[in-house]
């Protein structure tokens, strides 16, 4: 298993889904339940800013620019409070398949690689995703205030 599974499978795996947010332009975020970190409870989110579907065994069910309503109605059914039980990783596309509790997956493709793809962020500022040129990163930047009040936010 390479670096970049192995981290990703770290940081995602085994966390509910507590709430979403759907932006124009088809960005998707994910709230996670909050992580404990010595005895601290961070919230978090995983930011899925290239394309991305939502599938079952059988079929697609609603892709990244589909319609709004629609996008929101099958994303509150089937991702809200469901558990992340398995996260993969391509070695060289970088794209994501989350599958949830609930049998459905939630998969990323990236159709242009001169911006960001996807990334995992807590709230007390660790960021671990995929950039621009599909560049692995890991770092830290100043705690996210914002953050910090979003996982208790409606979906919207």
């Amino acid at each position: 298993m390479t670096d970049l599974r192995q981290r990703t499978i770290e940081l995602l795996a085994g966390h509910k889904c507590v709430n979403f947010r759907f932006v124009e332009g088809g960005t998707l975020i994910l709230y996670l339940e909050p992580f404990q970190q010595a005895s601290v409870n961070w919230n978090a989110t995983l930011w899925l800013e290239c394309a991305w579907r939502l599938r079952d065994s059988t079929r697609i069910m609603v892709g990244s620019l589909d319609d709004p309503d629609n996008i929101l109605d099958l994303l509150n059914k089937n991702i809200v409070g469901s558990d992340l039980t398995s996260v993969e990783v391509d070695d060289v596309t970088r794209d994501l398949i989350l599958t949830l509790s609930n049998g459905t997956q939630i998969q990323t493709f990236t159709y242009f690689v001169d911006t960001d793809v996807w990334e995992f962020r807590r709230a007390d500022g660790f960021r671990f995703g995929i950039q621009s040129g599909l560049e692995v990163f890991e770092r830290w930047e100043e705690p996210d205030k914002d953050e910090l009040a979003q996982g208790q936010a409606d979906h919207f």
